[in-house]
């Protein structure tokens, strides 16, 4: 009986496509960066310029000896002030000595000039050299404070600048790895679509062998069954020959069974013996 059979259809499930869909525009826009979301910006602190330009001005003016008017008088030698308080102190030594030279009832104008003066230039020079000391110690605190500006204005800068390079670093190790997923996406996209379609390859060599080897069945049954149709007529034949020259006898007998062979012969070699069809001197007629 030969194989009458629908062989199926390849089947595929159906979330492999919707997921190819998705995955494969989805890799190539996180190649590319785009994650759908605005990347970062580094963020500096509106005051950080401002005061850094305050400080750094600041450092560099007191470096430069340029000091602000506010703090001048620190590292000042012999000013305004320092000379007020000179001719007040004078004053007060000359009105002092006086008053000792008229307890003491000394004479003689040129007695008192001398003392008076005297004792203002010890006075004045000592003065004078405490107020160097004093504007050579603020000027060295003015320096001291210069350098600890400046120093701080750089270690400022330096610490915003790692900020801003650490901050770049990992946007751009962000980056990397957003582009990585994007490639791992389509990668994993192709491998899944050459697995699809090595499977498809595969069902259809499949399904084309299966194909040959029903037809070479089907092929093979029909052959069979031919071959056991003449065999079953021959022996028939060979029989009736056999009986019809035995009956008959002489050259009658032999022309019977000459005949029969021929038909057996036909039905073997023609596929078989055929109603309504005239084999020697036997009709074949076809019956209900």
């Amino acid at each position: 009986m030969p194989i009458q059979m629908k062989l199926p259809d390849f089947s595929q499930d159906p979330l492999y496509k919707e997921t190819q869909d998705i995955l494969l525009p989805a890799g190539q826009k996180w190649l590319a960066g785009d994650v759908g979301i605005d990347m970062p910006t580094y963020q500096q602190s509106p005051y950080y310029k401002e005061s850094q330009d305050i400080l750094s001005g600041l450092g560099k003016n007191i470096l430069s000896g340029n000091i602000p008017e506010y703090y001048r008088g620190i590292g000042e030698f012999g000013g305004t002030e320092f000379q007020n308080l000179l001719n007040l102190t004078n004053r007060d030594i000359t009105r002092g000595v006086n008053e000792d030279i008229v307890r003491r009832g000394v004479t003689g104008g040129g007695v008192g000039t001398s003392a008076i003066a005297k004792a203002i230039a010890d006075s004045s020079i000592k003065a004078r050299f405490e107020d160097y000391s004093r504007s050579m110690e603020g000027r060295k605190a003015l320096l001291g404070a210069g350098i600890d500006v400046m120093g701080g204005t750089r270690a400022a800068g330096l610490q915003e600048a790692n900020m801003a390079n650490l901050f770049g670093l990992d946007t751009t190790k962000l980056g990397i790895g957003i582009r990585e997923t994007g490639l791992a996406s389509l990668g994993d996209t192709r491998s899944a679509a050459l697995t699809s379609s090595a499977q498809k390859q595969g069902f259809d060599l499949s399904r084309a062998e299966l194909e040959f080897k029903i037809a070479e069945f089907n092929e093979k049954e029909q052959q069979a069954k031919a071959a056991a149709k003449g065999s079953m007529w021959s022996s028939i034949l060979g029989a009736v020959g056999t009986i019809g020259g035995a009956m008959v006898g002489g050259p009658v007998g032999a022309s019977i069974g000459g005949s029969l062979g021929s038909m057996a012969g036909s039905s073997i070699g023609g596929g078989g013996m055929k109603t309504g069809q005239t084999y020697g001197n036997l009709s074949i007629s076809g019956g209900k």
